[in-house]
């Protein structure tokens, strides 16, 4: 009863396609006699309908818990409520701006690579902390507006392997978190080969080069080794989807030609 919320239109760009219809507000309390007690405060409210989806919301709202002790930023979370057989998971509504709400065609080269960049750094972000997103297309992935923080949201599929460092569990977390972004990058015409051997190079070239530099550059610990150790696998398994081939013929073929490669200089 001493709770005010007003609900504010849509703002951001891939929000109506949450299959969760989430909506924002602001929410103000207020005392016992009707004043308020602090500034409203500006939320997205998550609705979390069937039992599945609401023991994923808590699982989300836990993991976001568990990514802010490892100093990740991640919004704030206000609460959980329920009401009628649905959850609702509130949290704060930080300004930012999906991959998926910007303007590809429009952004310079230049551009379109730092803002590439700052996704492969948040899957970076997350990695390195034996956390695997699960679901890391572009709607997912957010900067700030001024592009100097890294946001990741909806963390209904993200789990953490913790001190599970099993090298098959972990690269099959780094490729399907990879294959997601890849998916994102030809959905907005980034990756643009149709030929399986084009396509492996422009995604070797723009996503697993930066991506492997960064993992290679992480300081050794147990987690970032067996990140680096699954990195020659990673490119060739990516190299044998796109082939078609087996993996022996995939790695006599990709041993032979990736020496050949030169990586965009605006990626070093």
């Amino acid at each position: 009863d001493n709770i005010d919320f007003t609900v504010r239109p849509l703002s951001l760009l891939g929000r109506d396609k949450s299959r969760h219809h989430v909506f924002f507000g602001d929410l103000a309390l207020r005392s016992r006699e009707g004043s308020l007690i602090a500034d409203p405060v500006r939320i997205a409210v998550k609705p979390f309908l069937t039992e599945p989806e609401r023991k994923s919301g808590i699982h989300e709202y836990a993991m976001n818990e568990y990514l802010t002790s490892l100093d990740i930023d991640c919004p704030d979370q206000m609460g959980i409520i329920r009401h009628n057989n649905t959850l609702f998971v509130l949290s704060a509504d930080v300004p930012k701006i999906t991959l998926d709400g910007l303007d590809w065609p429009n952004l310079p080269p230049e551009e379109q690579i730092e803002c590439v960049l700052r996704g492969i750094e948040s899957m970076v972000l997350l990695h390195k902390n034996a956390v695997f997103h699960g679901d890391t297309h572009f709607k997912n992935l957010a900067i700030q507006p001024d592009r100097n923080a890294h946001w990741v949201v909806d963390l209904e599929e993200t789990v953490s392997l913790g001190d599970r460092l099993l090298q098959g569990d972990f690269l099959r977390k780094m490729q399907l978190d990879l294959r997601d972004f890849c998916r994102s990058m030809a959905e907005f015409g980034l990756i643009t080969a149709r030929d399986g051997e084009e396509r492996f190079w422009q995604t070797y070239e723009k996503v697993l080069t930066p991506y492997s530099r960064l993992i290679e550059s992480l300081p050794d610990d147990p987690v970032s080794q067996v990140l680096k150790d699954n990195l020659s696998t990673l490119i060739l398994n990516f190299y044998d989807d796109a082939m078609g081939c087996g993996p022996y013929i995939a790695q006599q073929q990709l041993a032979s030609t990736i020496p050949l490669v030169a990586a965009n200089p605006l990626y070093t």
